[in-house]
C-alpha cells in the first residue's frame, strides 16, 4: 500500500549513511501496475511482478498481502511486518540489523 511505502522509505531514510545499505523491492501479484506519481515520489523503489504462487514459494508463510519484509543480501527472510506497522520499531530493528551484519 502506499503507506507501507511511505513507511518503508521513511525508515530507510531515518538510517543516516547506512541508508544506501537498504534496497526497498514491491513485489506486485496482480496485473494493476502503480501510478508514474506514486513510484515518482519514491525514486530508487525497485518494482518486480511475480504470481502468488512463486510468491507463496519464495515467502512460505501463507498469505503475505500487505506485509513488510526484510531480507537480507543473501536471501534470508529476517523479519516480517504486519501491514501496518510501526515506524519506530522497524528503525530500531533495522539499525540493530545493519550494526551487527556484514552482508550488503
Amino acid at each position: 500500500s502506499a503507506k507501507n511505502l511511505l513507511v518503508i522509505r521513511q525508515v530507510r531514510l531515518m538510517q543516516g549513511r547506512e541508508m544506501d545499505r537498504i534496497e526497498r523491492v514491491w513485489l506486485l501479484n496482480d496485473d494493476h501496475s502503480p501510478s508514474r506519481e506514486l513510484l515518482a515520489a519514491h525514486e530508487g523503489l525497485r518494482v518486480a511482478r511475480a504470481t502468488p504462487a512463486q510468491l507463496d514459494s519464495i515467502f512460505q508463510a501463507g498469505s503475505m498481502e500487505q506485509n513488510v519484509w526484510l531480507i537480507d543480501p543473501l536471501g534470508n527472510i529476517m523479519l516480517r511486518y504486519p501491514p501496518d506497522p510501526d515506524p519506530k520499531g522497524m528503525r530500531n530493528d533495522l539499525a540493530r540489523l545493519l550494526k551487527v551484519s556484514r552482508a550488503g
